[in-house]
């Protein structure tokens, strides 16, 4: 206990004046049924500098360890920026793109949910960084479809 007081202790200046983060956004996503190589306009997403000094974040995709849901590909999600800085209050606009495709050739139809996250970016001297992270859900159904459908799709011909 004695030990658990001391790192807090030790650790409070540094949570205390550092950077967080912060979103304005939807607090969920859901894209519907969704396709293989297409690529897909998921949000535009603000993210804030909550803190009280200049800070850099990071863009990342998180899950639950046991999620029955498949895992989003983190080569699936594009962030623009993918990294930023920002001074204490302000803003990034960050775009966010859903490019679902095969990875060694393989892919699972289904379910798919993640976070959709944003980061603190700084590290110590030491390689160890204390941060936070604003998120948002993300999850669709990924169908399975024939590529004879998908060119009469591309044709507009619907059946």
């Amino acid at each position: 206990m004695k030990k658990l007081l001391i790192l807090c202790i030790l650790l409070l200046p540094l949570i205390a004046y550092s950077a967080s983060v912060g979103f304005s956004g939807p607090g969920s996503i859901y894209l519907g049924t969704i396709q293989l190589n297409k690529v897909y306009d998921v949000a535009t997403i603000l993210g804030i500098n909550t803190g009280s000094e200049y800070g850099c974040f990071k863009t990342n995709v998180a899950y639950h360890q046991d999620q029955p849901e498949y895992r989003v590909p983190a080569e699936w999600v594009i962030f623009t920026p993918d990294y930023f800085c920002l001074e204490a209050g302000k803003t990034q606009l960050i775009d966010i793109k859903l490019y679902p495709k095969r990875i060694n050739g393989k892919v699972q139809y289904g379910d798919y949910f993640s976070y959709l996250e944003i980061c603190t970016a700084n590290e110590s001297s030491t390689g160890v960084s204390i941060g936070a992270c604003a998120a948002t859900k993300l999850y669709f159904t990924l169908e399975k479809t024939s590529w004879i459908k998908q060119t009469l799709k591309l044709l507009k011909w619907n059946f």
